[in-house]
């Protein structure tokens, strides 16, 4: 495991020089740099008890490779919190896994969206006792990750046995929905020029409401996205990966 006391990975992308404002886990780096500082922010903000993205499982043609993308998965989180000094937290993400095979095996982002808006209605009072945070709200209600075959094949592949892995998950945007308008303007004044972009998912428009991300990315994701405006800076449409590095 990491020491905290030396230089993180690479992919944090800030100093580790002496600031005016240390995190309390790591001095070496400042608060407002620590996603693992925001995080105990973000909780008291809302009044919550837990955080982290709801994971779908899409896949289910192994379950052992299953459980190895899962421990994978968790030891990415386990090594960023670490070097933030950050492990208490770990224990308030429950890392809650939504499983159902005639449900979601294969599941398009829209049908995953669906379930997952409809869960999100209820889930914050039943799992914090509260509303799911106000304007904006925690990003555990308003995005989730879903996890296909070809997901969990990169993740497996690209676990080299080294801290960071090469996997990539889905991070689907619940508030989403399909705009024709473009589609529209497109037919009726080509004049305009506006850009054509590949089928996915039957979305012709730029943003097709899901992001594809790092899998070692998801603790930057979750505090980037409690700023509803980070989705349209950050985002980048499939196959293209999108990034916390512009924050």
């Amino acid at each position: 495991m990491a020491d905290p006391n030396q230089a993180g990975p690479p992919h944090y992308g800030f100093s580790i020089r002496p600031r005016t404002s240390p995190s309390p886990r790591n001095p070496r780096i400042s608060t407002h740099s620590s996603d693992a500082d925001e995080i105990d922010r973000m909780l008291a903000k809302y009044g919550h008890k837990i955080w982290g993205f709801v994971i779908y499982r899409s896949t289910y043609a192994s379950d052992s490779d299953w459980a190895e993308c899962l421990r994978t998965f968790r030891s990415e989180l386990e090594f960023d919190l670490e070097f933030l000094g950050g492990l208490d937290i770990l224990d308030s993400n429950p890392f809650t896994v939504l499983e159902d095979r005639d449900l979601f095996d294969g599941a398009s982002a829209a049908v995953v969206r669906d379930h997952f808006n409809a869960w999100a209605l209820a889930a914050p009072e039943r799992e914090q006792g509260t509303g799911a945070g106000g304007w904006g709200g925690s990003p555990r209600y308003n995005f989730c990750v879903q996890i296909d075959e070809r997901c969990l094949r990169s993740i497996l592949d690209g676990n080299h046995g080294g801290a960071q892995s090469e996997g990539f998950i889905k991070l689907i945007r619940g508030s989403w929905q399909p705009d024709p308008r473009a589609d529209r303007l497109r037919a009726s004044d080509p004049v305009q020029n506006l850009p054509a972009y590949d089928d996915v998912d039957g979305c012709t428009a730029y943003d097709i409401g899901w992001a594809k991300i790092r899998q070692e990315k998801y603790l930057a994701f979750f505090c980037a996205l409690q700023n509803q405006n980070f989705w349209q800076s950050g985002y980048k449409r499939p196959p293209l990966v999108s990034s916390t590095d512009a924050i």
